[in-house]
C-alpha cells in the first residue's frame, strides 16, 4: 500500500513562516495537531480537513476594508464639493488597489484539502483559489509517499493519477500527518 516513489512533479512550496521561539512552536503545534485529528464517522470512514491558517476570514476582511475605504470616500466627496476633483481620482486609485488586494487574499483564504478514507476508497478534494479537484483512489492499488524533495508533501498515487497533500501544514508536522493517513489506510 505504501512505497517510496519518486515525486511526480514539482509542487508549490510551503508558505508558512518559521515560528519565532520554542513557545511559539509548541503553541503552533498544539493548534495544528488539534486540526490534524481526523473526524471519525459511524460508517468507519475517517476524514481530515486541512486549510490555510489565515489571520482573517474573507468576511472579516471585507468589514475591515469597508472601514478603511469609508473615510477615503468621505474625504474624496468633501474635496469634490469644494471643487477639487483630483483628490477623487487618487482616492479611486487607492480604492481600486485595496479591492485588488482583497480579491487576491480572499481567493486563497478559502483553500482547503479534504481527505476521506473509507473501506474501499481514498477520496481527496482540493480547493485552491477558484479551482477545485476531486479524486477517488482505490485503496487496493494506492501508493503513498512522503516526498522530502517537495517540502515533505504527502503524495497519493494510483493508475497514473496523483495528488499532493499537506500544503497547509507546517513542514515539521507533515511526517505525523503522513503516518496518520498511512495508518488509516492500513486498517
Amino acid at each position: 500500500m505504501t512505497s517510496a516513489v519518486p515525486c511526480p512533479r514539482s509542487a508549490p512550496g510551503s508558505d508558512c513562516a518559521a515560528p519565532q521561539s520554542r513557545g511559539d512552536v509548541e503553541f503552533a503545534d498544539q493548534l495544528v495537531r488539534g486540526h490534524m485529528e481526523p473526524t471519525r464517522h459511524p460508517d468507519g470512514t475517517m476524514q481530515w480537513k486541512l486549510q490555510r491558517n489565515c489571520a482573517m476570514a474573507p468576511g472579516q476582511l471585507m468589514v475591515a476594508l469597508s472601514i478603511i475605504m469609508l473615510p477615503s470616500i468621505l474625504i474624496a466627496v468633501a474635496f469634490m464639493l469644494q471643487g477639487i476633483p483630483w483628490v477623487s481620482l487618487f482616492c479611486g486609485i487607492e480604492l481600486l488597489v485595496l479591492a485588488i488586494a482583497f480579491v487576491c487574499y480572499a481567493r486563497n483564504a478559502g483553500d482547503v484539502q479534504w481527505i476521506r478514507v473509507s473501506s474501499e476508497h481514498v477520496e481527496v478534494k482540493v480547493r485552491a483559489g477558484w479551482s477545485e479537484r476531486h479524486e477517488r483512489f482505490q485503496r487496493a492499488f494506492l501508493k503513498m509517499s512522503l516526498c522530502e524533495s517537495q517540502d515533505n508533501l504527502l503524495w497519493i498515487q494510483e493508475s497514473g493519477r496523483s495528488v499532493a497533500l499537506g500544503h497547509h501544514l507546517p513542514r515539521h508536522l507533515r511526517q505525523d500527518f503522513y503516518q496518520a493517513v498511512r495508518q488509516a489506510c492500513r486498517v
